[in-house]
């Protein structure tokens, strides 16, 4: 979508203050809510609605339950939005409109918003994304990240387009990934970083103090949705990358393997390349540790969670439910 750019104006101060910038927040999972929660902070900053996915039936009683970002919206006596689809949807789009927002702001919100609800802010809706793009598109940039063993993640402003993260860049800022760091570990980075980026970033646009970057597309990268079967664990594969993949999933749909129809969920564990003559999948047991073998090493199971029980360290495991295990080699997974 091209956009012409619009004559901005510094808005206008009185008393030497100046005038509320209104936003309309567009969010829904746990970083949105974070991200929610800090521009509330910010005096000149004016949150006059918040659109979030439909409540959901949540644990095994299906308790239907709010998103965060809802919550944290109605504690401010923020007005919210739910919609089941936002596209064709004449009666939110009026809405949005009459709240006459100066940015429409977009975190992790779930749904592509079409052409006639991004025109309706003043200026531009913006987006926070998850990745240093153009690399990483799509659902799902912290888990490829620590999937793929990057040293570096980041998040992006941009401005939003009917394309999926494919408008112009305005701020990127980057984070290390430790060794240790898991999903929760590297989204907390993540939102601190996105914080600060934004503590100016609406006040910078209207004064004509940010600059914009048009991504380059034939660099771009995608990441695709997570389904609960990604989780399982392929122990052909090198062990790096099976380290990765519990460090990705740590959240949802965690990491498990399968045996004599029982699944049991990796919560931790640690990687050791070695050369080695078991088949790939044996499972090497004793009362203390649980080695699983894989491509070039094996995995060293530090905590495990064995179907219908709580997560327990593995010597726990083997003093209840992995008894009959003990000292034994399985194969065959």
């Amino acid at each position: 979508m091209i956009r012409k750019r619009k004559k901005i104006k510094k808005r206008k101060r009185k008393e030497g203050k100046m005038d509320k910038i209104k936003i309309v927040f567009m969010g829904t999972p746990h970083i949105a809510n974070e991200i929610l929660k800090s521009i509330l902070k910010n005096k000149i900053l004016d949150v006059v609605g918040v659109v979030t996915q439909p409540d959901k039936p949540v644990g095994r009683k299906k308790r239907l339950t709010p998103p965060l970002v809802k919550i944290t919206a109605l504690e401010n006596n923020i007005p919210v939005f739910q919609p089941e689809r936002v596209r064709k949807n004449k009666e939110l789009r009026n809405e949005l409109i009459s709240l006459e927002p100066d940015f429409m702001l977009v975190v992790a919100y779930g749904q592509i918003l079409p052409p006639s609800v991004l025109r309706i802010p003043k200026y531009i809706p913006v987006n926070i994304h998850t990745s240093i793009l153009p690399k990483y598109r799509g659902a799902s940039p912290i888990q490829s990240a620590l999937l793929n063993r990057d040293k570096f993640a980041g998040i992006t402003i941009m401005e939003m387009n009917k394309k999926m993260d494919e408008g112009d860049i305005f701020i990127i800022k980057k984070v290390k990934i430790a060794q240790e760091d898991d999903y929760l570990s590297l989204e907390k980075k993540l939102i601190e970083q996105g914080c600060k980026a934004l503590e100016t970033f609406f006040v910078d646009y209207i004064d004509n103090n940010i600059v914009r970057t048009p991504q380059n597309h034939e660099m771009a990268t995608y990441c695709k949705k997570i389904t609960k079967d990604d989780g399982e664990l392929d122990f052909t594969k090198p062990v790096d990358y099976l380290i990765g993949k519990i460090r990705a999933y740590s959240v949802w749909p965690k990491t498990y393997f399968k045996y004599d129809n029982i699944t049991y969920t990796v919560i931790d564990a640690f990687g050791v390349e070695e050369e080695h003559n078991y088949i790939t999948s044996i499972i090497k047991i004793n009362k203390k540790s649980m080695k699983i073998y894989c491509g070039n090493g094996y995995l060293d199971i530090k905590i495990i969670q064995p179907q219908s029980k709580k997560p327990m360290p593995v010597s726990a495991f083997f003093n209840g439910a992995g008894q009959k295990l003990n000292e034994v080699v399985i194969s065959g997974i």
